[in-house]
């Protein structure tokens, strides 16, 4: 925990603010990749976004979890509206573990298709020739982990400094 026990009332607002924008930048960020930028690039073959990548898989497996990103993204710009705009309050803290957990799911959303697509590639002999999973991720699907990880700190911010404001 933070130790604010000497900083002014004025400053602990600043806070609880920096952190609600932090949340909301990192929601904001997650949205722009699913929505606007490819998850997915491969070479010769052209480019594929979250939302196109979700509607070409019909069976779901560990790409049915991109499914779940529209709704973490937005309970995690909610929440970041929600903490800029009110500098105290009782529901800070449940807000900034919704915005946590939100965060966690929309990287483990991208994360773990991406290992799934890492082992399929490695049993079919394709690391030999140098591809990797990493190799065919886009802009978006970059750009969404460090929209969750951002996310993910402004709330670990307003949770260890929360208790201050109070």
């Amino acid at each position: 925990m933070v130790d604010t026990r000497g900083t002014d009332a004025g400053t602990a607002r600043r806070i609880g603010r920096l952190s609600g924008g932090i949340i909301l930048i990192g929601g904001i960020l997650s949205a722009l990749a699913y929505w606007l930028l490819p998850v997915a690039e491969v070479p010769l073959v052209g480019s594929v976004s979250a939302p196109e990548l979700v509607g070409q898989v019909s069976d779901g497996g560990s790409f049915g979890l991109l499914r779940l990103v529209p709704w973490t993204v937005l309970l995690i710009i909610l929440a970041g509206a929600w903490l800029l705009a009110r500098s105290a309050g009782p529901g800070r803290p449940v807000l900034a573990v919704v915005a946590l957990i939100c965060a966690l799911a929309t990287g483990l959303a991208y994360l773990v298709p991406l290992g799934k697509v890492d082992q399929a590639l490695d049993s079919a002999g394709a690391d030999s020739l140098g591809i990797q999973a990493t190799s065919l991720t886009g802009g978006g699907f970059w750009l969404a982990l460090i929209g969750a990880v951002v996310a993910l700190v402004g709330a670990v911010v307003e949770l260890a400094t929360g208790r201050s404001r109070r």
